[in-house]
C-alpha cells in the first residue's frame, strides 16, 4: 500500500511550503552564532534539521511499516511515572531498577508479538524472550556521511566482516556452523542513510551473498517467529 504520485507530490510541496514560512519567521541569523554558546537557537536548529533530514523525515509516507511519531517511545517510559504516582516513590535504587528491567523485558516481548502471560511463563521457566543482535549494524557508516563513495567502502568492509563474498569466513558463517540464528539489526534510517539509500543497497548485496553462499539451507523468520521458537 502506498500513495499515489499525486498525493505524493502534494504533500512534497506542503512540506517545502511549511518550511518557507518558517524561514520567514525565524530567518537565519546576520550576525554569526555567539562563540561561547555555539547555537543558533532552538527554533533555528530545527527548522534546519527538518531541512537537511527531509528524507529520514518523511520516510513514513513512503513506508507504511515506520511510524510518523515517536510516542511509542514516550509511552514506554511513561509508566515509571505512573508507578511513581501510585507508590509515590521507589524505596531503593535496586528495586527501581529491578521495575525497569521486568517492564522493558514485557514491552520488548510484545513488540515481538509475544504476550505478556507468554512471557512471564518463559521467565519463571528459565527461557528469557530475548533476541540478541549476533552480528552488529553494519550501515551507520551511511548515515550522514562525509562522501557517498566513503561510505559505499565503510559499508563494504563492514558487510565482508559479516560475511566475506566467498562465504568462507565472517560472523554470518560461524554463527551458521555453530547451529544459531544470524540476526541483523538496523535502525531503518541507517538503511535510508538520509534519501541516499545506501544502507538498503548494502542490505541487499548482503542478502545475495547469504542466499549465494547458504541457498536451501537458509529458512527467513520474523522476529515475532524466532522469540516464539526460544519459549
Amino acid at each position: 500500500m502506498k500513495f499515489e504520485s499525486a498525493a505524493m507530490r502534494s504533500f512534497d510541496a506542503e512540506y517545502d511550503r511549511i518550511l518557507e514560512e518558517a524561514e520567514a519567521v525565524c530567518p537565519e541569523p546576520s550576525e554569526p552564532p555567539d562563540r561561547r554558546r555555539g547555537r543558533k537557537g532552538k527554533e533555528r536548529s530545527l527548522i534546519e534539521r527538518l531541512k537537511s533530514l527531509k528524507d529520514s523525515t518523511c520516510m513514513f509516507l513512503h513506508n507504511f511499516i515506520v511510524p510518523c511519531e515517536n510516542n511509542h517511545a514516550e509511552r514506554d517510559v511513561r509508566n515509571v511515572k505512573t508507578k511513581t504516582k501510585v507508590s509515590g516513590c521507589f524505596r531503593t535504587e535496586t528495586g527501581a531498577q529491578d521495575y525497569l528491567d521486568v517492564m522493558s523485558y514485557l514491552s520488548t516481548g510484545i513488540k515481538h508479538g509475544v504476550s505478556v502471560f507468554d512471557a512471564l511463563t518463559a521467565a519463571f521457566a528459565g527461557k528469557l524472550v530475548a533476541i540478541p543482535n549476533n552480528t552488529f549494524g553494519p550501515f551507520y557508516c551511511t548515515t550522514r556521511p562525509t562522501t557517498r563513495r566513503a561510505a559505499r567502502a565503510s559499508a563494504k568492509e563492514n558487510i565482508d566482516m559479516i560475511l566475506n563474498p566467498d562465504g568462507r569466513s565472517g560472523m554470518a558463517r560461524e554463527l551458521f556452523e555453530q547451529g544459531h540464528p544470524i540476526i541483523l539489526i538496523s535502525h531503518w534510517q541507517r538503511l535510508y542513510s538520509d534519501g541516499t539509500q545506501l544502507g538498503l543497497e548494502g542490505l541487499e548485496t548482503l542478502l545475495k551473498r547469504v542466499n549465494k553462499v547458504f541457498g536451501s539451507q537458509v529458512e527467513w523468520k520474523t522476529f515475532e517467529e524466532i522469540a516464539q521458537a526460544y519459549i
